[in-house]
């Protein structure tokens, strides 16, 4: 197999680099190029850097300048490396022993492809499982698909430095969503896939959402998506509105519509009609399916609330100030048990519903809490231990209210066949 040159920058948080370093030394693919990327780093980083490099003839610790800038140091990242294989990892993550010689293999096969992802798990700040991600396979899916989200983790890829360089490599000026604005600009020239093995772990920090870090962080991303969605060709507008009259005619329209529209993107790329009109459809699958998935709600609200009565619960509060909790607060005869009122971390001192939202720490030991979210359960049941630690009982709404396996740590990442 060919080289790979592994580009592995490190600001201030040296905590898990040692072990971010050991993913990579460990790799079955032994021919490689290490390099630390010392991006605005402090003394401690330093040293650590320099002691991991002097025990790996293969590392290189780089010392670049005081202030950090990611974007920045992985184009520096991109003109030391010794080898056009480039490959990226994150010093607060992990991977598989063979993560690189499976994406090696991948581009070895298809020598049209300019970078290459993994499926990747996502875990909390203390790493415990919050979800697993499955990027396209297909390169002609993930290109459109790439117009609607980034499915990629960014310390997973492994990319062609020839490709990138003529994409444009990482753009300074970007002090957020800086991988994202490189995957829209190198897939609109060059292929970019995933392969499907779970090979890489990302832990979010604390503080952040599942998938955005911050506000300034989805607000780069949105206007990635704006400018990008503008400069894309019109498309076939007669071909887009017969799908949308499939959609409207039959009640199984709106899933054949956007399977046809799907598929006409992946043949002939994506377009404005196009992707406009798959948005629709999207929008319209919840609409056609809501009379069931609403039947399907209220009948587990309806247990739940049973089951909080026969614990003699008479009050309880909803952890979630978001759609769902509007929809429960109009649907609390069904749940048979007083609402208590709001309680949201990141709406705090807001209001919602016309009630005021608290935070969790508001909750006093002995008080009851329903966990209300339809996307995000398993993350507030992982955010809510310290308070179930303290007394604070939270139920599940979906999920079995006895287990508490969905609290245990993280596992390491699994050496994928």
């Amino acid at each position: 197999m060919p080289p790979v040159s592994v580009l592995l920058p490190v600001a201030t948080d040296s905590a898990r680099l040692a072990e971010a370093f050991a993913c990579i030394a460990r790799q079955t693919l032994a021919d490689l190029d290490i390099l630390i990327l010392l991006n605005g780093s402090d003394a401690p980083t330093e040293r650590l850097a320099f002691d991991l490099a002097a025990s790996d003839q293969r590392a290189r610790a780089i010392r670049l300048g005081p202030v950090a800038n990611l974007a920045a140091a992985l184009n520096a990242g991109l003109l030391h490396a010794r080898h056009d294989l480039i490959a990226r990892m994150d010093a607060d993550d992990a991977c598989a022993p063979n993560r690189l010689a499976v994406q090696v293999s991948r581009l070895e096969a298809e020598p049209t492809l300019a970078a290459v992802g993994s499926a990747w798990d996502l875990a909390d700040a203390e790493g415990r499982l919050v979800a697993t991600v499955r990027p396209p396979t297909d390169p002609a899916e993930m290109r459109w698909r790439l117009l609607v989200e980034n499915p990629l983790a960014h310390g997973s890829m492994l990319m062609r430095r020839p490709a990138v360089l003529a994409a444009g490599a990482y753009d300074p000026r970007r002090a957020r969503a800086q991988d994202y604005d490189l995957w829209l600009r190198l897939s609109a020239i060059a292929p970019i896939a995933a392969v499907p093995e779970t090979l890489y772990a990302h832990r979010r920090r604390a503080g952040s959402s599942a998938f955005a870090s911050s506000a300034e962080q989805a607000r780069a991303a949105a206007d990635l998506l704006v400018a990008r969605w503008s400069a894309l060709p019109p498309g076939d507008s007669a071909f887009v509105a017969a799908a949308i009259a499939d959609a409207m005619s039959r009640p199984e329209g709106p899933r054949r519509a956007s399977d046809a529209i799907a598929a006409h993107m992946r043949a002939r790329g994506p377009t404005r009609d196009a992707l406009l009109a798959w948005l629709w459809t999207a929008w319209r699958f919840p609409t056609a399916d809501r009379a069931a998935i609403d039947a399907c709600r209220r009948s587990r609200v309806r247990e739940v609330g049973a089951m909080l009565r026969a614990a003699s619960v008479r009050r309880v509060w909803l952890w979630g100030a978001g759609a769902h909790s509007a929809w429960l607060l109009a649907h609390a005869h069904d749940l048979g048990v007083e609402i208590a009122g709001l309680i949201d971390d990141r709406l705090a001192g807001q209001t919602r519903h016309a009630l005021a939202v608290a935070p969790p720490s508001a909750l006093r030991p002995g008080e009851h809490a329903l966990i209300s979210t339809d996307s995000a359960e398993d993350e507030v049941w992982l955010a809510s231990l310290p308070h179930r630690k303290r007394g604070v009982v939270v139920w599940r709404l979906y999920a079995e209210n006895e287990a508490e396996s969905r609290s245990a740590p993280l596992a390491p990442v699994p050496n994928a066949a």
